[in-house]
């Protein structure tokens, strides 16, 4: 494991120039970032203590959720990062060449596989437990016993991607290696539904779970599933969040230990067993000849006389290439598993039965939807838009000989990001919208916001990609994962909040005061065109300036 921190030390010892500006920059956009979300975590747990009876329950319910979505994410990135690490990774012929264990291996590769996999849910959960620290007033027992709970919290799901990954490896041929990623993008599709069908989100809001308020009780407190690692981390850190929960939750982390510990052994029973198998398998290569995909001919020929030959030969190039590889195509999977899971858990919400009924429910969620399609926008260009520049890899050369501008290669990406993430977008946006029974004017200004939403995520996706590419990575799936990936995230979050919280102001104002029958001061409208105007120069500034930056970087790069 050490050689793993020393290429982690020598990238700060050996950084190149501008390095500290770079790391100056992530770190207030992550502080920004940091912000938001416990700002956001705040109001939330604020407003459910201020709930009598119901408030801590609900607050616990909601820490449960939070962890078992953690868990099962972890679970699916180990999947993943476990497929590289052990089999695909550049210094196993070295490392199998020396004089170490098969036991040694497994805990390199373990540990490697943990770090690589788990830092951001790290990043993204601290915000989280700060704020029900700030909230319920917690001590610092309650800090000593999240960080004993999280490290075996995280050593189990990745001891159980790597065991998934290790069989699965074992069941497929090598010459179908690739068709491994389909499984596990299939994998992950089935176990997110039954992981937000476990979770019934819905049961948060519906008062009518059953006629008896202590039965409506009961549910709420039971747990998702008692056997679940995720329910133990809840009831190990409960005691110290809540007044009305008993005992010190060393049992459950007890529990968590215990679990991670076998975890380990059995995982290094099975290296032992059947790595080095399933490593020859994994360099075996077969015969392969690619599809023509005569369909994306007649799909780009469709496009109007307006494009330009140039873009309409990239399109085609990024399209066949698209689809020839299976690490990329089979991630549709899991974004296909998270617009499912997103438009059902809408459609069993119960917005009659719940015990905070009228304008003002259906007023908050169609805002909150559209902040959450942003999110889905988001992740779905950190895998598809971004890596758009990068995937070029070391034939970029090939670009930037071609009788084609930068520019215009940039805009092509651009226009063939967009359009698949409009769809997607729309479709959310229209589908829950349905769902939810909006009012006319709330539903076509989530279309028109979603719209610019749209444009300014693939904007920041094409640009920041060519800002930070990363032509020498073999794995597309690590092309995210770097310091321009964080970059991205971050950005387009904090872009998504600010139009979401620009929009829903005046549109909240105004639907309120045509609901209570009110009328509007002359000054609401000079504050509503002030608004606006920032919107659309934001929006203009987020679309054409990350293009010229990256056009910028590439040409002078």
């Amino acid at each position: 494991m050490l050689p793993y921190f020393y290429s982690i030390r020598n990238r700060f010892r050996f950084r190149e120039p501008k390095a500290p500006v770079k790391a100056a920059l992530l770190g207030l956009l992550g502080l920004l970032f940091w912000a938001g979300l416990f700002a956001l975590s705040y109001l939330v747990l604020d407003h459910l203590t201020g709930v009598e009876i119901f408030g801590p329950i609900l607050a616990k319910k909601l820490l449960s959720m939070v962890l078992m979505t953690f868990f099962f994410m972890l679970v699916f990135s180990n999947i993943i990062t476990a497929l590289t690490t052990f089999y695909l990774s550049e210094d196993l012929g070295l490392i199998l060449a020396s004089p170490v264990s098969s036991a040694r291996l497994y805990g390199i590769k373990l540990s490697e596989t943990l770090v690589s996999s788990s830092w951001m849910i790290v990043i993204f959960a601290a915000p989280v437990f700060l704020a029900y620290a700030v909230v319920f007033r917690a001590g610092m027992g309650y800090f000593l016993q999240l960080a004993a709970t999280l490290v075996p919290f995280f050593v189990i799901p990745a001891s159980l991607g790597i065991l998934i990954t290790m069989t699965l490896v074992l069941v497929f041929p090598a010459r179908n290696l690739k068709n491994l990623l389909f499984v596990v993008g299939l994998a992950v599709f089935v176990g997110l539904f039954v992981l937000f069908r476990l979770l019934r989100p819905e049961r948060l809001v519906d008062s009518e779970v059953s006629q008896e308020v202590m039965e409506y009780l009961a549910a709420l407190r039971a747990p998702s599933s008692i056997f679940l690692p995720s329910s133990w981390a809840t009831d190990a850190l409960a005691p110290y969040l809540f007044p009305h929960e008993h005992g010190d939750g060393s049992f459950y982390l007890a529990l968590l230990v215990t679990t991670a510990l076998a975890a380990i052994v059995i995982g290094n029973w099975v290296s032992e067993a059947g790595f080095y198998r399933g490593w020859s398998k994994a360099q075996e290569t077969g015969a392969t000849r690619p599809a023509r995909l005569l369909f994306v001919d007649r799909m780009v020929s469709l496009l109007p006389p307006a494009v330009t030959t140039a873009w309409r030969g990239l399109m085609v190039k990024d399209l066949k290439t698209f689809f020839r590889d299976t690490t990329q195509w089979s991630q549709l999977l899991l974004l296909l598993a998270l617009v499912v899971i997103y438009l059902y858990n809408f459609s069993v919400l119960p917005l009659k039965k719940t015990l905070f009924p009228g304008f003002l429910l259906e007023s908050v969620i169609s805002f909150v939807n559209i902040a959450l399609a942003g999110f889905v926008l988001s992740a779905v260009g950190a895998r598809l838009v971004f890596p758009a520049v990068s995937l070029e890899g070391r034939a970029f050369w090939i670009i930037q000989t071609a009788p084609v501008g930068i520019r215009s290669f940039l805009w092509s990406k651009f226009w063939a990001g967009l359009i698949p993430l409009l769809v997607l977008a729309e479709i959310l946006v229209l589908v829950t919208n349905h769902l939810l029974g909006v009012d006319r004017v709330t539903g076509v200004l989530s279309v028109l916001t979603i719209f610019t939403i749209t444009l300014g995520v693939t904007s920041l996706g094409v640009g920041l990609g060519a800002v930070y590419p990363r032509f020498t990575v073999s794995n597309p799936a690590h092309i995210a994962t770097g310091f321009g990936g964080m970059v991205y995230m971050i950005v387009s979050l904090i872009y998504i909040g600010v139009v979401v919280a620009a929009v829903a102001w005046p549109a909240y104002r105004y639907l309120d005061a045509r609901y209570r029958h009110l009328s509007l001061p002359a000054g609401f409208w000079v504050l509503a065109l002030l608004d606006f105007c920032f919107l659309l120069a934001l929006n203009l500034f987020v679309v054409l300036y990350p293009l010229r930056l990256g056009e910028r970087h590439l040409t002078e790069g």
